[in-house]
């Protein structure tokens, strides 16, 4: 009996270890009513950009494969850099965390008093920071001068209204998505509840393959309630 309670109390003990040296990888990020009533717009924009997003909603009954379910994972980056405001983001397929769909860090800035300026860059040897996202400091043995540039791959943030934000590339991007697909025209509007994407997609030629014409909608999951 003595060995059953002490085998018992050993799990019990195991459990609450790992319950409580689990971390929210969305705890650096805000939720929709703290980034709606922030009033500087670098850091409101820049935390729109952040959380855990999906487009399943609109994946339960698409109108073409293209808006099959996918994730849209961004954490807080180098968080001790004061004064800066990085982030890594990731895209995969609805629950296949293992298999990027991409992976990026997004710098932003403010450009002028009406502009927030996002530089691109490419990580390198990215496989090895596969789910980095959900570390406490992600991306942590690399620094900014590691990253590769994507050229003039910059995307520029606009005010619609107080809480309604244009995303748009100020040209096509050089991005190797697929076999297929090398360039990237991005166009969107971000929210604090969501981002809606019209991208298109262009070939090494910079002809068009195919355009997220409906948009792609990427809902924000509540920060309380961590999927993964």
């Amino acid at each position: 009996m003595k060995h059953y309670v002490l085998l018992l109390s050993s799990a019990f003990f195991l459990l609450l270890t790992v319950a409580c040296s689990s971390y929210n990888y969305l705890d650096k990020t805000k939720t929709v009513d703290e980034i709606a009533a922030t009033e500087n717009r670098l850091e409101k924009v820049y935390n729109m950009c952040l959380g855990h997003f999906t487009n399943e909603q609109q994946a339960v009954n698409p109108s073409s494969p293209i808006y099959k379910a996918q994730e849209l994972i961004s954490v807080p980056l180098w968080t001790k850099r004061t004064g800066e405001h990085w982030a890594y983001v990731s895209l995969m397929q609805q629950g296949k965390t293992q298999y990027m769909l991409s992976q990026e860090v997004w710098k932003f800035e403010r450009k002028d008093p009406e502009t927030i300026e996002v530089f691109i860059y490419e990580i390198p040897k990215k496989d090895n920071y596969i789910n980095d996202w959900k570390k406490k400091e992600p991306l942590a043995n690399l620094k900014p001068a590691d990253l590769i540039e994507h050229g003039d791959c910059n995307t520029y943030i606009t005010k619609v209204s107080n809480n309604e934000f244009r995303m748009k590339s100020g040209k096509a991007c050089k991005r190797n998505f697929t076999d297929l697909v090398k360039y990237i025209n991005i166009d969107g509007m971000i929210t604090p509840q969501s981002i809606e994407l019209h991208n298109e997609m262009l070939d090494i030629n910079r002809q068009t393959i195919f355009a997220y014409e409906e948009g792609i909608k990427f809902v924000r999951l509540p920060k309380a309630d961590p999927r993964y």
